[in-house]
């Protein structure tokens, strides 16, 4: 599960309705929900840095995407790709599991290598400079993807700039990365076995 919209002030209104969801269908269940927040509200917390954009309700077989006031909430399907997925943090009141960074951007490249976006770049970038042993780890993961991940990357970065003002709410902690995430990404991308 990812609360979008981490950069603006609503991100604790959207976990808590969240936390609201999950815990109603564990009790109608009967069973807990094995979950984990993830995704840009996560790097936030991890890195300072915020990113996303908002719209509507959106389902497709492995995500339900809900809009609320304050943003969205995505609820995504996807097995974990890394040694070390999850950690717990104390949020909302509560621990709870929450997606290494690393999962994260391993995720984001393996499951939309052919749609990353500037803000992925971004993302990758932070990661590959903050967690580089750990994302080392997990490379073969992407293995299959480099041919789809460079290709994208290159692709990207002409526009990188421009995306980058519209997709990335910067904080001062991400500022270094802003400019350099492309060259960083595709040189990770680059040394990928394969």
């Amino acid at each position: 599960m990812a609360a979008s919209r981490a950069g603006s002030p609503g991100w604790p209104t959207l976990l808590d309705a969240a936390l609201g969801l999950l815990d109603d269908v564990a009790q109608r269940t009967g069973a807990p929900v094995d979950w984990a927040l993830g995704g840009g509200t996560v790097l936030m917390l991890h890195n300072d840095r915020a990113a996303g954009l908002a719209r509507d309700h959106v389902e497709a077989s492995n995500f339900v995407k809900l809009a609320c006031t304050d943003g969205e909430i995505d609820f995504i399907v996807a097995p974990d790709l890394t040694e070390r997925p999850r950690e717990t943090r104390a949020l909302g009141g509560r621990e709870i599991a929450v997606e290494t960074p690393v999962e994260i951007v391993v995720k984001k490249a393996f499951y939309r290598a052919a749609d990353l976006r500037a803000r992925d770049l971004f993302d990758l970038a932070v990661v590959i400079d903050r967690a580089r042993a750990d994302l080392d780890r997990s490379a073969g993961v992407l293995a299959s993807k480099r041919d789809v991940l460079r290709a994208r990357v290159r692709t990207v970065t002409p526009r990188y700039r421009a995306s980058a003002a519209r997709e990335i709410a910067l904080l001062p902690a991400g500022e270094p990365y802003l400019e350099r995430a492309p060259d960083v990404v595709q040189a990770f991308v680059d040394a990928l076995p394969g």
